[in-house]
Order: structure tokens, then C-alpha cells, then sequence
């Protein structure tokens, strides 16, 4: 049977120990929620980058290359748009009057750093709340090993990464086509099955440290934003040779 792992945060893992597997990523708060949001708003694909200069000389050559194509700079630093972006980090501007037709180059302080830290696998899935059943159905026949990587705060374990990494991974483990491996198991308690609960989902996702951190930014609506269970059945893809995500046909 195929392996499952979670990884609680970006460094607990080497790229190279992804290689050959399938690796989900979870910023739930929110990188990964708007990345999910933007995809299934219609927008063509997101260029992921570390820093802001990066996002600013990838935009400036999507524009270069694709002038007939929007291309907006998204994301965020200390939770809020950077100085000269489009778009900040909350999904709820990642809709599509904003991003339908148009490239986003995107840059958040830990989401797009885990995405990065996958290049090694042989496919990146973006998670969140709102995609797990698609998720699940995706990954439910997957041979190979699969990474559950939970992004974290500051190169630090985070709560509600590994919450939504748990969640997916007690319902892959409860298909029976998984080994779960140490990391899987440590952390499967995170979840809860009354947690399916929206409203128990958000005030546990409030005892955060992202969440701390986006209550003195003044973007708590979030929690609740991001708190919903299977809203959509989009499950954007990473692909590292090219250095985007979008919706694919097929992927890895």
C-alpha cells in the first residue's frame, strides 16, 4: 500500500524526500484558500514566488510575454497587500470580477515557501477546507506515497495547517489503501469529528497564531471565510518545471 505522511510544517522536510510521491499543501490561512478561490474564480494560472522583488520581475515578464493577458500582483506581508499589488491574501478578493481571464504572481509569507519546498514531487495539489472531498476523491486511488504538508507560521508548526492536513488525512487513512507513517499518525489528533461543524471549525481555527495574526491586522473575517467545508470542486495543481498553478486536465 502507498505511504501516507504529514509534515507539520515546511521544515520538517527536505525536498528531495518528496521525490517520486504527491505532496498537498495546506496554508489555510490563507494562501491556500485563495489560491483555491482564485483557480475556480477563472483565473488562468498563478505564478507562486518567495519574495516580493521575485513577484514584481515575474509580473513584469508574464506582461512582457502575454500583453493582451491582465496580470496582477496578489499576496501579502504581516497579513496585508504589499505596497503596489492588486490583490491582497484574502479569498474573498480573489473572486471573479477581479481574476476571471486574468494571471495573478502571487507571494505570501509562508504558503508560497511550502509550495516551493515541493518542487521535488512528482505532483502538487493546493488544499484547503473548501476542497477536501475533492481532494479525497482525487487521492483515494493514488499509488504512489503521498505528503501532506502542512505550511506553518515562520518555519513553525501551525495549528491550523495541521488541522486541515489531519482532516484529510483520517479520511484517507479510513479507505484502507494507506499506511499512515509517523507523522500521520502523530498528528491525526489535530482533527476531530465535530469540527465538521462550521461554526466549531472557526473558533478553533481562532485559537491560532495566524489567526492572532490576522485579528491585529484587521482581516479576522477570514476565519469564518476560510471555515467551510466542500464548497468547490476545485483542486488546483503546482507544476514546478513550469512555476505555476492552475486547474489541470491532468497533472503529474
Amino acid at each position: 500500500m502507498p505511504t501516507l505522511e504529514l509534515h507539520p510544517c515546511r521544515t520538517a522536510f527536505a525536498p528531495e524526500d518528496l521525490e517520486g510521491g504527491v505532496a498537498v499543501v495546506f496554508d489555510v490561512l490563507r494562501a491556500t484558500t485563495s489560491l483555491t478561490a482564485a483557480i475556480g474564480a477563472g483565473a488562468l494560472r498563478v505564478w507562486p514566488t518567495e519574495t516580493l522583488e521575485a513577484a514584481r520581475a515575474v509580473a513584469q515578464r508574464r506582461r512582457a510575454a502575454a500583453p493582451s493577458t491582465p496580470v496582477l500582483l496578489a499576496g501579502e506581508r504581516q497579513c496585508l497587500k504589499p505596497e503596489g499589488f492588486d490583490l491582497g491574501n484574502s479569498p474573498a478578493e480573489h473572486g471573479a470580477a477581479r481574476v476571471r481571464g486574468a494571471e495573478l504572481v502571487f507571494t505570501t509569507t509562508n504558503g508560497t515557501r511550502a509550495l516551493l519546498a515541493c518542487r521535488r514531487a512528482a505532483a502538487v495539489w493546493i488544499g484547503c477546507f473548501w476542497n477536501q472531498r475533492a481532494l479525497l476523491s482525487r487521492l483515494a486511488d493514488e499509488s504512489r506515497p503521498v505528503h501532506l504538508v502542512a505550511a506553518g507560521t515562520a518555519g513553525r508548526v501551525a495549528y491550523d495547517d495541521v488541522l486541515a492536513a489531519a482532516a484529510l488525512a483520517r479520511a484517507l487513512e479510513a479507505t484502507g489503501r494507506f499506511t499512515p507513517l509517523d507523522g500521520a499518525r502523530a498528528c491525526r489528533g489535530a482533527y476531530s469529528d465535530d469540527l465538521r461543524d462550521e461554526a466549531r471549525l472557526a473558533e478553533a481555527l481562532g485559537h491560532s497564531q495566524a489567526a492572532e495574526n490576522l485579528r491585529r491586522a484587521g482581516c479576522a473575517d477570514d476565519l469564518e471565510r476560510v471555515a467551510r467545508w466542500n464548497t468547490t470542486e476545485t483542486v488546483p495543481g503546482f507544476d514546478p518545471e513550469r512555476g505555476c498553478v492552475e486547474e489541470p486536465t491532468s497533472h503529474g
